[in-house]
């Protein structure tokens, strides 16, 4: 299945963070990865590729205090990065390719400590959205990498 990558910006307040959208060309399961401490949205886009090519929309971001903001890490706050993580759920769920009810959240470390928050905050639904990528590579709807 033929992917898509697009290099965003996410407003959050009165700043901006780096993100990077993968998608097929319908309407698809939406995913957010959110990196842990000290990393960048670099160690997910690889997953994200696979998952797009499993035909999933995915967004990979950068939280804020780190990669290109890492000169902010030692000032950043939790509440920064949890609105960080709510503006990039909206950022997703606003694409008019992303099935609203199957929206999906991964994330490590810190970053699973906020996905978790998130999901108290904003619609999460991953059961719905691993139901639907399990029941494509059931009927097979992806080729075999074997």
């Amino acid at each position: 299945m033929p992917i898509h990558e697009q290099i965003v910006e996410i407003a959050v307040a009165d700043r901006r963070i780096g993100g990077t959208i993968v998608s097929p060309s319908r309407l698809a399961p939406g995913v957010l990865f959110v990196h842990g401490w000290a990393g960048s949205q670099t160690q997910y886009l690889a997953r994200a590729r696979e998952l797009g090519n499993l035909g999933c929309v995915c967004l990979t971001f950068d939280l804020y205090g780190h990669a290109k903001t890492s000169s902010f890490q030692g000032t950043v706050t939790r509440e920064d990065n949890l609105n960080d993580i709510v503006a990039a759920y909206d950022a997703l769920a606003s694409l008019p390719l992303v099935d609203q009810s199957a929206i999906g959240v991964i994330g490590s470390s810190y970053g699973g400590y906020l996905a978790a928050i998130l999901t108290t905050l904003r619609p999460v639904n991953g059961s719905r959205c691993a139901l639907r990528l399990s029941t494509r590579m059931r009927i097979g709807a992806v080729p075999s990498s074997s």
